[in-house]
């Protein structure tokens, strides 16, 4: 049997009053983002009124950690983090 290396990260956001229409709004472009990192096996949103969760898996632990913080980062205009520090 192969060795499941699948990482997924779960993270919950409470919502803002009179937030959530934005909020929902901006789901799409960082779900379009996401899937397209190398590595990126499931993103997704869910929502029940104001809490939301975010669904994230990957390939492994580098993919998790390499391809989408580095895509983060480049996207906030920070310098991503190398290999050697975070894996």
């Amino acid at each position: 049997m192969a060795a499941d290396t699948v990482c997924t990260l779960v993270p919950y956001f409470k919502v803002k009053p009179g937030q959530l229409a934005a909020f929902k709004a901006g789901m799409a472009g960082f779900v379009e983002r996401t899937k397209s990192e190398k590595g990126c096996v499931h993103y997704a949103f869910s929502s029940d009124g104001d809490a939301v969760h975010c669904r994230e898996g990957y390939d492994d632990a580098a993919a998790m950690l390499i391809e989408h913080l580095q895509a983060d980062q480049v996207r906030r205009g920070r310098r991503p983090p190398d290999r050697k520090s975070v894996v």
